[in-house]
C-alpha cells in the first residue's frame, strides 16, 4: 500500500516540470497565431449559424445593401463582420453569400472569408 508521502514526486521532478511549463508558456505567448485563427473561426461559425436562419426572401434585400457589424469575440477584441450577397452567375436565382471577418482596426490583415449559396427552396450549398 502506498502512502501520500510516497506518491509525491521528488523535488527535482517538480522543479523541472515548472521550468518546462514556464518555457512552454513563454513560447505560446510569443506565437498566438493558432489561437487567433481559432477565435476567428468560432466567430464565423456562430455567424454562419445565425445567417442560415434567414429565409431566401430576406436575402433579396441584402443583395441591395451589404450588412456590416462589429462582433466581440471571446478574446475580447472587436472584429468587423461584413456580409455581402449576390445572385449566382449561372442564372438559377440562387444567392451567393460571402462573410468576411477581420480585426476592426486591421481590415486588410488577417481577413477570413466563408461563402455559401442559398437556393429559392431555402436549402444551402457550401
Amino acid at each position: 500500500m502506498l502512502y501520500p508521502a510516497e506518491l509525491r514526486a521528488p523535488v527535482w521532478e517538480t522543479s523541472h516540470f515548472s521550468v518546462c511549463s514556464t518555457r512552454l508558456m513563454g513560447l505560446m505567448s510569443r506565437n498566438p497565431f493558432v489561437w487567433e485563427i481559432q477565435v476567428r473561426r468560432e466567430v464565423l461559425d456562430d455567424e454562419m449559424a445565425r445567417l442560415r436562419e434567414i429565409p431566401y426572401s430576406l436575402w433579396m434585400d441584402i443583395l441591395k445593401k451589404p450588412i456590416s457589424k462589429v462582433v466581440n469575440a471571446r478574446d475580447n477584441k472587436p472584429y468587423l463582420l461584413r456580409v455581402t450577397a449576390e445572385l449566382s452567375p449561372d442564372g438559377s436565382g440562387d444567392i451567393q453569400v460571402t462573410m468576411s471577418l477581420a480585426r476592426a482596426r486591421m481590415i486588410r490583415r488577417g481577413l477570413m472569408r466563408q461563402t455559401f449559396t442559398i437556393t429559392r427552396e431555402n436549402t444551402f450549398r457550401v
